[in-house]
């Protein structure tokens, strides 16, 4: 097995949504003392970095804004980046107070390309989203979460563990106190750590030191609970601070709907229907409903379709918090691509036009044609909601039907054989037509009947 792990450094900041502008910093507390854990890049150019203290970092920059660690808002933060990371790898685990998470990558690894591939899009992806990782690869998890930190190359071989770990600092052990213990004692190296006999450290640090060892060179199993994906996706998101303007909410809607992508895809599904919800406060919450015309999953097109929403909603007070909810999932609507029949993407770019005009005139102002159970033409469409596939095969038809038959002195050239409709004798309106494809003197291609019950001719609608 292959495992390729993430370490999020800057959870604490970037789980809160979209960063300020101005100097913001996070903090935990750590006996009696407030470190900062995470800061903005406002923060890093008036040197405020991650370690100092509360107080000697307002000392530094009395405008400095801290906010305390939230880990409820980092688990969420990671469980959501996991349904994202699905895609890439179906074994996935993740350890939100230590800002880590894994993902087997050795069985798809070849369909991605290789990790020259995967690794520079993964990067480039978290990117997108809003956060800052460092990547790491090895065959046990706990050596590629400490290869992450490093950063200095994936360890690809179980006989390469020992030498390349062995320079890691003993800083990046989950045992703060066996660290400090052993940091008195002179040992600043795993590989220092490692030649210390496993008994004698049992007993000093107690049982899980040496545990913890052995699944990190792959002596020991290191059997963890997998990660489950929702079946009804909600994803939620607060804000460090209220947004007023729907322009702004595009960073927040941006990172929501590229992670719903990822979703969809590793369940390979699609949506047709999802909501936004923007909470305010001493207003109920604004409900922002998508349709689409066909199922989709892609955060892109996704993207288009809200900012036409976006731009006539009317939002009664500054945004406080989204929430993006979908509870039913189709099959996705993909096509093979042909390189010489351009008639997919011409689909394709009707389909995203029609949504648009969906999304700015609204739901109403669209509409299909949908077919009726009538024999007469004019009584067989109506105007649909939604496009209605075709379930009988007919002849031509031509697109312009006249709202009523035009009576004609005498029939057109005629093309081809006659089709005999008839219908309405159940409600009065009996009717017995002969239609033919017919040719005007000027070549227009016209569709004519002959009424069968008195034999005059019409015209009921023409192509050009």
């Amino acid at each position: 097995m292959l495992w390729l792990c993430l370490h999020l450094p800057a959870l604490p900041l970037e789980a809160l949504g979209p960063p300020p502008e101005t100097p913001l910093a996070v903090h935990e507390r750590r006996g009696g003392k407030r470190i900062l854990l995470a800061v903005n890049e406002a923060a890093v150019r008036q040197r405020i970095g991650p370690g100092m203290t509360v107080a000697a970092a307002q000392g530094l920059l009395p405008g400095l804004r801290v906010v305390e660690r939230q880990p409820r808002a980092e688990k969420q933060a990671l469980q959501h980046l996991a349904d994202w990371a699905c895609q890439f790898g179906s074994e996935l685990f993740f350890d939100a107070p230590r800002r880590l998470l894994w993902l087997e990558i050795g069985s798809s690894l070849k369909y991605f390309g290789g990790l020259e591939s995967l690794l520079p899009r993964l990067q480039t992806s978290l990117q997108g989203l809003g956060y800052s990782a460092g990547l790491g690869v090895a065959p046990t998890p706990e050596a590629a979460a400490w290869n992450a930190q490093a950063e200095d190359g994936p360890i690809l071989k179980a006989r390469d563990l020992q030498e390349r770990l062995g320079y890691y600092p003993l800083g990046w052990l989950p045992f703060p106190e066996a660290v400090e213990g052993l940091a008195s004692s002179g040992v600043k190296t795993l590989a220092e750590l490692l030649r210390l006999p496993a008994d004698g450290l049992a007993r000093r640090f107690g049982p899980a030191l040496p545990d913890y060892l052995q699944r990190l060179l792959g002596q020991r199993p290191d059997a963890r609970e997998r990660y489950q994906p929702p079946k009804v996706y909600r994803r939620r998101m607060e804000f460090l601070g209220a947004i007023e303007s729907t322009e702004g909410l595009l960073f927040p809607i941006r990172r929501a709907l590229t992670e719903f992508q990822g979703y969809l895809r590793a369940r390979d599904s699609a949506v047709q229907h999802f909501t936004f919800e923007f909470e305010h406060e001493g207003h109920p919450r604004t409900r922002m409903e998508l349709r689409l015309t066909a199922p989709a999953r892609d955060a892109a097109h996704f993207l288009v379709v809200v900012r036409e929403r976006l731009e006539r909603l009317a939002l009664p007070a500054p945004s406080l918090a989204l929430t993006l909810r979908a509870e039913r999932f189709l099959v996705p609507d993909l096509h093979q691509g042909d390189l010489f029949d351009q008639r997919l993407q011409q689909d394709g770019e009707w389909l995203g036009l029609l949504e648009k005009l969906q999304a700015r005139l609204g739901a109403d102002a669209i509409r299909f044609l949908g077919l009726r159970a009538e024999h007469l033409p004019e009584r067989s469409w109506h105007a649909a909601r939604q496009p209605q596939p075709g379930q009988a095969a007919f002849p031509p038809r031509p697109f312009w039907l006249l709202a009523r038959p035009q009576p004609l002195q005498q029939p057109p050239r005629l093309r081809g054989r006659p089709e005999r409709i008839e219908g309405g004798w159940w409600d009065g309106a009996d009717a017995q037509r002969d239609y033919f494809l017919a040719e005007s003197d000027s070549g227009s291609q016209l569709w004519v009947y002959r009424d069968a019950l008195n034999g005059n001719w019409f015209m009921h609608g023409l192509w050009a």
